[in-house]
C-alpha cells in the first residue's frame, strides 16, 4: 500500500479519499475518486489526455470503473460560474439597468415606445398599427430578408449641435437627398442601429439621442414603399426615426459606395428645397423638440 501511495505521489494522481491538490488548486474528493479506475492487479490506469491541461500540472486522466461512474453524483456547481456560458444575458441585464451608462431595447422595449409616441400623435394611428402588425406577425421583422409586407428599418434627423443645421445624405442609388439611416440587420435596438448608420455614413462621432434626460423617444415613423429590384421584390420601409445631436466641428467621411455626397443643411434650406411630406414633418417635429430640448454645448 505504501507502494501504491508513493507511486500516487509522484505522479500527481489523488489518492482514494482524499482531496486532489495541484499547484494550489483543490478538487473534491469525490470527482477524484470518479476519476480513478483500476486495472487487473489493482494497477491505475493512468493516460494523458489534453482535456485537462493545468498550468505546470501532469496532463493526466484516470479512467474510472463502470460501476464507480453510476454510484457518485456529482458535486454542485460552484455559484460563481453559474450563468458563465450567457455573457449575454448578464451584459444586457447591466446594460438594463444602467450600471454602463447606456440601454438596451427589445421588440417589447419599442412597443412601448410606439405606444408613447402615438400619445403624442394619435393621428398617426394607422401607421402605428401597421408598425405594430409587422412587429407582432413577423419573428424576422428585423431582418432585410422579410419581403411580406417588410421590415423595419431606423433613421436619425441629425442636428448640430453648434448651429441647429440637419444632416442629409444624397443616396446613389436612390438619387434623392435622405436623413441618414438604414437597415436593422437582426438589430432589435433601432435606437442603436440608427447611431451606427449614422456614424457610418458620416464618420462623425459623440451622437446624442433627445432628449438627454428621461429615455429614448421616438421623433417619427413612416411605412413607405420600395420598388422591386433584379435581387428582391417590392416592400415596405416601417422606419422608426430619432432625433440626435452631433458637433459639426469634425470632418464628414462619407461612404461612396452609398452616397454622392453628405452636407449640413441650415434650417431654412431644408424649408425651400425639400417637398416630400416625409422631410417637412420631421423638421415641424424636430423644431418642435428643439423648443424644448434646446440644441447647443452642455
Amino acid at each position: 500500500m505504501a507502494g501504491r501511495c508513493a507511486l500516487g505521489r509522484r505522479s500527481g494522481v489523488p489518492l482514494l479519499g482524499h482531496s486532489a491538490r495541484v499547484h494550489g488548486l483543490e478538487e473534491h474528493s469525490g470527482r477524484a475518486n470518479r476519476r480513478r479506475g483500476l486495472l487487473r492487479g489493482g494497477r491505475h490506469r493512468v493516460r494523458r489526455d489534453r482535456s485537462l491541461r493545468l498550468a505546470g500540472a501532469p496532463h493526466l486522466r484516470i479512467r474510472r470503473s463502470s460501476d464507480d461512474r453510476t454510484s457518485r453524483p456529482l458535486p454542485a456547481r460552484p455559484r460563481f460560474l453559474e450563468g458563465r456560458h450567457e455573457p449575454r444575458r448578464w451584459l444586457r441585464a447591466l446594460l438594463l439597468a444602467g450600471l454602463l451608462g447606456c440601454s438596451v431595447m427589445d421588440r417589447e422595449a419599442l412597443v412601448g415606445l410606439l405606444d408613447r409616441y402615438e400619445t403624442r400623435h394619435r393621428d398617426e394611428g394607422s401607421t402605428l398599427d401597421r408598425i405594430r402588425a409587422l412587429l407582432a406577425e413577423r419573428e424576422d421583422a428585423f431582418q432585410r430578408t422579410c419581403f411580406a409586407p417588410g421590415h423595419i428599418t431606423s433613421s436619425a434627423w441629425i442636428v448640430s449641435r453648434e448651429s441647429g443645421a440637419a444632416l442629409f445624405t444624397h443616396h446613389r442609388k436612390l438619387e434623392r437627398w435622405l436623413q441618414l439611416g438604414g437597415h436593422a440587420d437582426g438589430e432589435t435596438d433601432v435606437l442603436a442601429s440608427a447611431l451606427r448608420e449614422a456614424e457610418e455614413e458620416s464618420g462623425l462621432t459623440g451622437f446624442r439621442a433627445l432628449p438627454l434626460e428621461g429615455g429614448p423617444e421616438i421623433l417619427d415613423v413612416d411605412v413607405h414603399e420600395i420598388p422591386a429590384r433584379k435581387d428582391e421584390p417590392a416592400h415596405e420601409h416601417h422606419d422608426i426615426r430619432f432625433l440626435l445631436e452631433v458637433s459639426d466641428a469634425q470632418p464628414i467621411v462619407r461612404q461612396e459606395r452609398e452616397s454622392k455626397e453628405v452636407r449640413w443643411f441650415m434650417p431654412a434650406e431644408v424649408q425651400g428645397r425639400f417637398d416630400e411630406e416625409s422631410i417637412l414633418r420631421m423638421a415641424r417635429k424636430a423644431a418642435d423638440w428643439g423648443a424644448r430640448f434646446p440644441v447647443g454645448p452642455r
